[in-house]
């Protein structure tokens, strides 16, 4: 599969109209999200927290703007679950609602915070729409299933994607590729694109190559993690593409993605000669990130490269902290020999 011929998400792909057009026409908010303060009259306002706007923005999107659908969910800590949400405050919101018998979203959550729970509760009819029409493929219902799961063994996902082979690659890559997948606000709880990931790696799918690359941006480090383990998992072609971009010129953020990319790969001559090679560039030897990274992928590396990473460290000139990542590393290579 070309990668050029899969780029789209899920609601290009799946729903065949444009998801814009279905947000303004099916999903603006009930409520306008301006300043009603002044409806409240004389009942004193209580002091909200700083995560009343995350508990708030969550119940909208998740629970039907239901406090006790949320508040049992929190109990029964499922899967969608914030960590930094304290569930006690949960009940104390839906006590104030009660008390105030009015809606707090409108008098916590701003313009933007409301678009984007129409956002999201929109992906939800939109993906429900999907899900029940008797000709959806089997492949796309199990990308749904994926998406409003809350299984919590992924092993056990990834294994149930692969059995559906090569068929249900495209909409795996359509999954990775919808930006909205990787919040929490929105179905799936931004998990979905992790098991999505180690599923491709399952199925070695080298269309997938390009995507996961570029899941290393997402500052996540679960979903880079399932990144790096599924470009491992497809392979030579894998390795290929991140020592070709690694070696690309001029400098740019994917030569940090590739040697990042590169951590993952089992130890190899033509890696570490690579990792090696690029070290002694001038210009990388500038850049502190890049030669922190290639320094980490040489964890790998073949022992009789070895002195050639010690001549590095005595030559290089490296920045501070790449130099001390560099000792470290020799240092523990030393023990372990």
């Amino acid at each position: 599969m070309d990668f050029e011929h899969s780029k789209g998400t899920l609601f290009d792909a799946l729903l065949g109209e444009s998801f814009e057009v279905y947000v303004n026409q099916e999903t603006q908010p009930q409520v306008a999200y301006s300043s009603p303060f002044e409806e409240l009259g004389e009942i004193n306002m209580p002091l909200f927290e700083e995560q009343d706007r995350d508990i708030l923005m969550h119940r909208d999107a998740h629970f039907a703007a239901n406090f006790e659908l949320m508040a049992d969910y929190y109990d029964k800590e499922g899967k969608g679950a914030y960590e930094e949400i304290d569930p006690d405050r949960i009940y104390q919101l839906m006590a104030i609602e009660k008390e105030l018998q009015k809606d707090l979203a409108p008098l916590v959550l701003q313009g933007p915070d409301a678009e984007k729970v129409a956002r999201s509760r929109a992906f939800y009819k939109l993906l429900q729409r999907q899900y029940e029409d008797p000709k959806a493929a089997k492949e796309l219902i199990a990308i749904i299933d994926l998406i409003f799961s809350e299984e919590e063994d992924r092993e056990k996902e990834v294994l149930l994607l692969a059995s559906f082979g090569e068929k249900i690659i495209m909409y795996l890559l359509l999954l990775i590729q919808t930006e909205e997948l990787y919040d929490p606000l929105f179905p799936g709880y931004g998990q979905a694109p992790i098991v999505a990931a180690l599923a491709l790696g399952k199925l070695k799918a080298e269309a997938a190559i390009k995507p996961l690359f570029y899941m290393l941006s997402k500052h996540d480090f679960e979903i880079e993690s399932a990144a790096m383990s599924a470009l491992a998992a497809i392979g030579e072609k894998a390795e290929q593409f991140c020592l070709q971009v690694l070696a690309g010129r001029p400098l740019t953020l994917d030569n940090e993605r590739a040697a990042v990319a590169l951590c993952a790969f089992p130890a190899s001559e033509r890696i570490g000669k690579e990792i090696l090679s690029q070290l002694q560039d001038k210009e990388v030897q500038k850049q502190e990130q890049l030669a922190t990274y290639l320094i980490l992928a040489c964890e790998n590396l073949p022992p009789h490269l070895l002195p050639e990473l010690q001549n590095i460290e005595k030559s290089a000139s490296l920045p501070k902290p790449a130099q001390e990542e560099l000792r470290q590393l020799l240092k523990c290579g030393q023990k372990n020999r």
